[in-house]
């Protein structure tokens, strides 16, 4: 878990034909822009100085790429790790920009990403006979 030391994010692309990796985004923490309408949410990361919330001050976890949109990074935060609270934050990697955020309940001190398991699915790279289901693998 890290918190008020900042973390960059970078996502990368191959294409298979080619082979090489390909640096799409990269977002600092402390310079994703925020919307003012999610300060009511999270008050207590407020900064009366830059007069924006301060998301590097919020424990994350585990980052999941979108399988839907290939600009969103979705991460887990909470505030503080006794906290029974904790958000799920997308994150607009093409735009740095905080896209959306959900609260859900947690047990206090408790691991935000315990057991992971990602659905694993390419449609939109890889042509799929009709009647295919998508597969989900564990981590």
């Amino acid at each position: 878990m890290t918190r008020g030391s900042g973390w960059k994010a970078t996502m990368w692309n191959m294409k298979v034909s080619e082979g090489n990796w390909c640096e799409r985004y990269t977002v600092d923490v402390a310079k994703i822009s925020v919307d003012k309408s999610f300060s009511a949410k999270l008050p207590q990361l407020w900064d009366d100085e830059t007069q924006q919330l301060q998301l590097k001050n919020l424990m994350f976890q585990g980052p999941i790429l979108s399988m839907l949109n290939d600009n969103l990074l979705y991460m887990m935060a909470k505030v503080n790790d006794e906290d029974d609270t904790a958000w799920a934050i997308t994150i607009d990697m093409k735009h740095a920009a905080l896209k959306a955020l959900a609260k859900f309940s947690v047990k206090p001190n408790q691991q935000l990403v315990t057991t992971l398991c990602f659905s694993c699915v390419f449609p939109k790279y890889l042509n799929i006979p009709p009647g295919a289901s998508s597969f989900f693998l564990p981590m």
